[in-house]
């Protein structure tokens, strides 16, 4: 009988506790940094059930920076930077560039080998203590995917 009490006590308190966090799924945000634009990253973001984030002070820097116009959406997996963020860019102006960016929970390693599954074997591929590159020829973009510890970065640039 207590077993079961204890059970009955603790299961909502698990239940919400899961509610609140839910698991990191590595083929939506591939999903995202994959997206053709912001709208279709914002539907695809969604299926995470993460919080939207707004930051316009970075965009207003990012603007400033990069000499153009920027368009942003982004997610936090919960009240801590550690429970995942990402985010999803395309930049217009001098340097012209579709961006999206991971630090979180999800491994490093299990982005490269979904985003590898989705464009092929990269063209390069190095691995060094500092983290990871791989770049890759799709289309008229080049692919640029860096790792370094949580944080995982995947830009699409025009080839050259």
């Amino acid at each position: 009988m207590l077993k079961w009490m204890i059970i009955a006590f603790f299961l909502p308190l698990y239940a919400a506790a899961a509610s609140e966090q839910p698991p990191v799924n590595v083929e939506i945000i591939v999903d995202v940094c994959m997206a053709l634009n912001v709208s279709d990253a914002a539907v695809k973001g969604g299926a995470l059930h993460w919080h939207r984030i707004i930051d316009k002070e970075w965009e207003k820097s990012f603007t400033r920076y990069n000499g153009g116009t920027v368009e942003v959406v982004g997610w936090r997996g919960g009240d801590d930077e550690r429970d995942g963020l990402l985010s999803f860019w395309i930049a217009n102006g001098p340097s012209p560039h579709k961006s999206c960016s991971y630090i979180g929970p999800a491994s490093g390693e299990e982005i490269i080998k979904e985003t590898t599954a989705r464009l092929g074997v990269p063209s390069t591929l190095k691995t060094d203590e500092l983290g990871t590159f791989a770049e890759w020829g799709v289309d008229s973009e080049r692919v640029e995917l860096y790792r370094v510890g949580t944080l995982v970065s995947i830009t699409f640039l025009p080839r050259l």
